[in-house]
């Protein structure tokens, strides 16, 4: 089991409960929209801004080269850049 930083949202709200389910592991936006969230790509957003301050971001990768599914998994920061070098 990986160990992340702790749910930086308020109990409830949809970035608390996308951050939830993205602790269980890669999900895709249509996971997500399974919550009832319509505006996913928003919810990452404010993930990802709320989590690099912590040294952590949500890393994007389209699945099987299909532009409109990607999948959404948290990820130290560094490993953005592992990937380039």
């Amino acid at each position: 089991m990986k160990i992340y930083p702790k749910n930086p949202f308020f109990f409830g709200s949809q970035n608390y409960e996308v951050y939830d389910l993205l602790m269980t592991g890669p999900q895709t936006g249509r996971d997500i929209q399974r919550l009832g969230i319509l505006s996913h790509s928003r919810r990452i957003s404010d993930l990802r801004e709320a989590l690099e301050p912590l040294g952590w971001t949500v890393k994007s990768k389209l699945v099987n080269g299909n532009p409109r599914i990607y999948e959404y998994r948290i990820a130290p920061y560094l490993t953005l850049f592992e990937e380039a070098v």
